[in-house]
């Protein structure tokens, strides 16, 4: 996959922008902000893309949902390249990060 450079950019822009990614995706990651943003300005639609921290201690949660959701969830994985559980965990993520405080602790 081609890989793009960005120049030109202070520390303190960086730690901003890790900052108004972990607001946005869930995490601090500059890829997929980046990414985001550069195909939305083409109109090209992203789905939420976030590779989970494999170092955090893992739970299971077991949700019930429809054969329709099921399917819908399915697609949208598979174009996104992930397992549905992993997506349902980002969305998860996604919403916890977005609509919860942080607080240290």
């Amino acid at each position: 996959m081609p890989k793009i450079d960005v120049y030109g950019l202070s520390k303190e822009h960086i730690k901003q922008l890790e900052t108004a990614s972990l607001n946005e995706f869930g995490e601090s990651n500059l890829s997929l902000m980046a990414r985001k943003i550069l195909l939305d300005s083409i109109s090209i639609p992203t789905e939420l893309k976030i590779i989970p921290d494999t170092t955090a201690v893992k739970n299971r949660l077991e949700v019930r949902i429809s054969s329709k959701e099921m399917n819908a969830l399915s697609q949208i994985a598979t174009n996104e390249n992930v397992s549905i559980n992993r997506y349902v965990a980002l969305l998860v993520k996604q919403h916890l990060y977005k609509h919860a405080p942080l607080t240290e602790g």
